[in-house]
């Protein structure tokens, strides 16, 4: 039989088609990782996943981080809108567990592996019954100090093992003035409780025996054990560096790298930036114990995991890299590419980098337990974490005494938790917000005597869209979600009770009435000095006889065209203590005992903001004042001249009345810009608006109640009542405007 050879070529052609087609399918599956670690970006790509798809060819991994200050957010709204990866980072606790109550993360119970890790490893990661375990858990943080050992080798001294030779080496490297013998500061304010607090605390409340003691309510955080890390936090401060106070954390890190402390309290992330940038031999000790022979005691802390989106796609993938991530192969990997990340298996017992391996050496002489807050603590209000922050950084500046700090932190506990009524404080979830209910207003159907003109709808249809869009809807959903309470993803209608709450609980009227009298007082500040500094410049920038009139008029607006997180960070850097201009100027000319840390005083930090405030805005008002000026009519001024009104005479009597209107126009934009302001403030003294809520202004309260900060979850009802009073506030001054004060200024208008 002749076979024809165009039926061999076309059998062949179909053969490797087939074959073609089943090895794409085999290497088709492809899961994608969600993780907020955008500085493993590299690792991921060089050394996890390459070891991954060597032992499974047939799954392609794409690492996708989100920025870490942007992912809870981010991740929220692709597990939402269903594009989430396949793959998600976890964080520790209650955001990662509420995505498992909202059914967004599974069980990995049946993941092989899991069931090797310690309790107190799945405990970040496992419902509070520890029945359920929904991440993979992968990794830890160790806390202790990190010295500089040639300053500690030139001195003569030897790293402490009690808290007496802890002092007396603080004491002799404050004799020598060399160095800043324990560098650290209170203005970000979780440096003061993370690397302080929580450091050597565990010494005093035997880890995980009072961690646990606090949830069951058989300890109290105004017991000896819980005061005495205060009182020796309290002990810190002289040993200290100068504008301690003003003294953030990025600060600390470059005194420490660039040699000029000796002693940094620290935790294990930071081993591989100083590694790259200290040019001298570093060590690393425990928290000291009290005396000789105690059981010591670390803070060896659960900070990251992975689980699998119910959603996935590709569930069987999924499960077999948290498979993988869950063997003894991935955790030497990991705790070895990323000095100062450990891995909560028991069998990974060693690392690479010398300085990662001391802190590694403690797991084996002392007992190993969790921050005290971060397990079920910090799902009321007031958020124990944050108030953590807040009163280790008082005690550190002496603001409130250790019992002040203990009694304030129980009392905002007892405000909620009850553990003898409720050993496992559930907390109502955050949800997302319920689609706008579109309405339709009511039209007047009449027939028209005139032709419709549809010219006119066709143009203010996509503005009149958008605008609904972005902000009509959201107002009115906005309202609707303050007169409702959300539990367990069921709203129900509680009329006032928000209102009532935000007025006269004391759970949120300790924070609501000084974040608003600040917002009052910021608004004065700007009313009393950017407004009138405005209309000076705008009068001298309209004489006529002002050579470089544009030249000063670019230079005033200039700072008004820069991004705030700009004018933030700048001012930061003028206004620091260790690194500022300002301090060096004074000094420079013979007053440097007037310079003071001002963005780290309680009794400062509000001014100083409102004038960088006043400074960057005050072209506003002097760009609107200078065109009213310039649109007075020349016959006007002509005949003032005619009548001898000249000079500040005609300033005052005839020009100043005209741009009145201008004026009040300002004066409104001034009071809805204040009352709506959050960015200065948030960039340069961040979420909590320290120092002790110092700068607090309704912004920054409405930011952390409802997007939440750090273990506090957002409260979407309770923030979107913040903001209804912020609305009613703007819009009872506009009103007051528009009826009381623009009516009376009309007569002056052309």
């Amino acid at each position: 039989m002749t076979t024809s050879p165009f039926r061999n070529l076309a059998l062949a052609s179909a053969s490797f088609a087939m074959l073609t087609a089943a090895g794409h399918a085999r290497a088709a599956t492809t899961i994608t990782i969600e993780s907020w670690r955008t500085d493993d970006l590299q690792l991921w790509q060089t050394l996890v996943i390459p070891a991954f798809e060597k032992t499974h060819p047939d799954i392609k991994v794409v690492f996708s981080p989100t920025a870490p200050t942007e992912y809870n957010a981010a991740l929220n709204s692709k597990l939402d809108a269903g594009t989430a990866g396949d793959v998600v980072a976890c964080r520790p606790f209650d955001a990662s567990l509420s995505l498992f109550k909202k059914g967004e993360l599974t069980s990995v119970n049946d993941i092989p592996g899991v069931d090797k890790f310690s309790t107190l490893a799945r405990a970040a990661w496992s419902t509070d019954d520890g029945k359920t375990t929904f991440c993979v858990p992968v990794a830890s943080v160790l806390h202790g100090f990190i010295y500089n050992k040639d300053a500690f080798d030139k001195l003569g001294l030897k790293p402490p093992r009690t808290n007496a030779e802890f002092f007396a080496v603080l004491d002799a490297l404050k004799k020598d003035g060399t160095y800043i013998p324990l560098d650290i500061g209170t203005k970000d304010q979780w440096e003061a409780a993370t690397m302080g607090y929580q450091n050597i605390g565990p010494n005093y409340w035997h880890g995980e025996d009072g961690r646990l003691a606090l949830i069951a309510g058989t300890e109290k955080l105004t017991d000896p054990e819980w005061v005495a890390p205060f009182t020796e936090l309290a002990k810190w401060a002289p040993y200290m560096g100068d504008g301690y106070k003003a003294q953030g954390y990025s600060d600390s890190q470059n005194l420490f790298t660039l040699g000029r402390a000796a002693i940094y309290p620290a935790g294990s992330w930071d081993i591989s930036q100083f590694n790259a940038q200290a040019q001298f031999k570093m060590g690393a000790f425990p928290p000291p114990v009290l005396k000789a022979g105690d059981t010591c005691y670390i803070s060896d802390h659960v900070d990251i995991g992975f689980g699998m989106n119910a959603k996935t796609k590709n569930p069987e993938a999924a499960k077999t890299f948290l498979a993988w991530m869950a063997s003894p192969e991935f955790g030497q990997i990991y705790s070895d590419a990323l000095p100062g990340f450990y891995s909560l298996q028991a069998s990974v017992t060693s690392v690479k980098d010398p300085l990662a391996k001391e802190f590694l050496s403690w797991r084996g002489d002392c007992k190993s337990s969790i921050r005290s807050t971060y397990q079920i603590l910090s799902r009321g209000t007031p958020n124990l974490e944050n108030e953590t922050w807040v009163e280790s950084a008082n005690v550190m500046n002496g603001t409130d005494t250790p019992q002040q700090a203990a009694a304030k932190l129980q009392k905002g506990q007892d405000s909620w938790y009850h553990p003898a009524k409720s050993p496992l404080f559930r907390r109502p979830l955050r949800v997302g917000g319920r689609g706008p209910t579109h309405g339709r207003s009511p039209m007047d159907e009449r027939p028209l005597k005139r032709p419709r003109r549809w010219h006119i709808a066709v143009f203010l249809a996509p503005a009149v869209l958008i605008y609904s869009a972005l902000m009509i809807i959201p107002l009115i959903d906005t309202l609707r979600l303050s007169f409702f309470h959300t539990t367990d993803a069921v709203s129900t209608f509680a009329g006032f009770d928000n209102f009532r709450m935000l007025f006269g609980d004391d759970r949120w009227s300790t924070y609501f009435w000084p974040a608003l009298w600040n917002n009052v007082y910021f608004f004065i500040i700007h009313m009393c000095l950017q407004n009138p500094i405005g209309i000076v410049l705008a009068a001298m920038l309209s004489v006529p006889r002002l050579r470089g009139r544009a030249f000063y008029r670019t230079t005033f607006f200039l700072p008004t065209m820069l991004s705030f997180v700009i004018v933030g960070f700048v001012w930061k850097l003028i206004l620091s203590p260790i690194w500022g201009i300002a301090p060096m100027l004074l000094n420079a000319v013979g007053l440097h005992g007037w310079f003071k840390p001002w963005l780290g005083l309680e009794s400062s930090a509000l001014t100083t903001l409102s004038l960088i405030s006043v400074w960057q805005y005050v072209g506003v008002p002097m760009m609107l004042i200078y065109a009213a000026l310039l649109s007075i009519p020349e016959e006007v001024i002509e005949a003032a001249d005619l009548d001898g009104i000249t000079g500040m005479a005609q300033f005052w009597k005839i020009k100043l009345p005209l741009v009145l209107p201008t004026i009040g126009i300002c004066s409104i934009l001034t009071f809805v810009g204040n009352f709506n302001a959050f960015d200065l403030i948030y960039t340069v003294q961040g979420a909590l608006a320290g120092p002790n809520f110092s700068t607090d202004i309704l912004g920054t309260f409405l930011y952390r109640t409802f997007f939440g900060n750090q273990l506090q979850l957002g409260d979407i009802n309770m923030g979107a009542t913040i903001a209804t009073m912020m609305f009613l506030i703007i819009l009872a001054g506009v009103l007051v405007y528009l009826f009381l004060v623009q009516r009376r200024m009309r007569r002056y208008q052309f």
